[in-house]
């Protein structure tokens, strides 16, 4: 089934703070505008862990800054996938 994943920032108490609220606002739009289901996704530790990983590649701190969005978001993806199987 297809469906639209989007990271959600839950503060690391596992409260919503103000950037989980526009998120949420964000992802009812999605949902609008292409009629899809859309998924919020707890983003916590994904930045954290990517940065790990490039490290463990040797990737020094710009080429990291340039790649921990996308690293990031597999680990997040690759997550979601795990927890489906």
């Amino acid at each position: 089934m297809e469906r639209i994943l989007v990271g959600f920032p839950v503060l690391l108490s596992g409260k919503e703070g103000d950037m989980a609220v526009l998120v949420k606002k964000f992802a009812l739009t999605l949902e609008e505008t292409f009629s899809l289901p859309v998924e919020l996704i707890d983003e916590r530790f994904t930045s954290r862990l990517a940065d790990q990983q490039l490290k463990e590649i040797h990737l020094n701190r710009k080429e990291r800054t340039a790649k921990l969005d996308t690293a990031a978001a597999a680990i997040l993806l690759q997550a979601y996938l795990d927890g489906k199987k």
